[in-house]
């Protein structure tokens, strides 16, 4: 009998510790590109993006089980600068500021090792935009970006590139003239210190628990 309570606290706390479904906080994110263009497609690109500073900061979410993920990412700034110098209609930079990134649920396909393929969905991407030369500082907000990319899980560390792009409402008006955008950001997710520290109590919970197997074995049979 007094097994049990060992074996029923290390099962608790490898299920809390554990599971497919892990909100794991975002730990770092560059981004890995983007273009602003004259059509949804961008065929025509204009501007391209140069540098991005600050560390991003939220939450992401891959669900195994379910192949979803979901996500709200918080990125500082990134810099876009035009293709053809010396400007852009007469933008000579334009700057994203404090730009927010999230999905309900994106589908993943699953491609065996922990490698999972983005399917689509949809994302929200909001923040400010300021050029730089000419025209004015402004928000922007798109409900339904499309998403593309990939995800591997590494030992619970979660490495996704994400693309936000234009074919559905990614553009805004810079200078008078519209620009759809196309946007990537590569994010690094880590587990909680306190979901490892759970599983290793749970596993510790568990070699207790069969240490003393033997033991209240001796005492019953005296």
């Amino acid at each position: 009998m007094r097994r049990l309570p060992g074996l029923l606290v290390a099962v608790v706390l490898l299920t809390v510790g554990g599971g497919s479904a892990r909100a794991l906080p975002v730990t770092f994110a560059a981004v890995g590109g983007g273009q602003g263009c004259l059509d949804s497609a961008c065929t025509s690109p204009t501007l391209s993006w140069s540098s991005s500073s600050g560390a991003a900061s939220g939450t992401l979410d891959l669900d195994a089980g379910l192949s979803t993920l979901t996500f709200s990412i918080l990125l500082p700034s990134s810099i876009f600068l035009p293709i053809s110098p010396p400007s852009d209609n007469g933008v000579t930079q334009l700057e994203f500021t404090n730009v927010t990134y999230a999905s309900v649920s994106a589908p993943l396909i699953d491609l065996g090792g922990g490698l999972y393929l983005i399917a689509g969905g949809g994302a929200s991407v909001s923040g400010t935009q300021t050029p730089t030369g000419a025209g004015s500082a402004g928000p922007f907000s798109a409900t339904i970006s499309l998403l593309s990319g990939s995800c591997i899980d590494i030992g619970g560390t979660v490495f996704c590139g994400i693309t936000f792009s234009a074919p559905y409402d990614f553009n805004f008006v810079v200078n008078g003239q519209t620009r759809h955008f196309t946007h990537t950001v590569n994010v690094t997710a880590l587990p909680e210190p306190t979901t490892a520290l759970l599983l290793g109590a749970g596993l510790l919970g568990l070699r207790l628990a069969g240490s003393r197997g033997p033991r209240a074995g001796k005492r019953s049979s005296r």
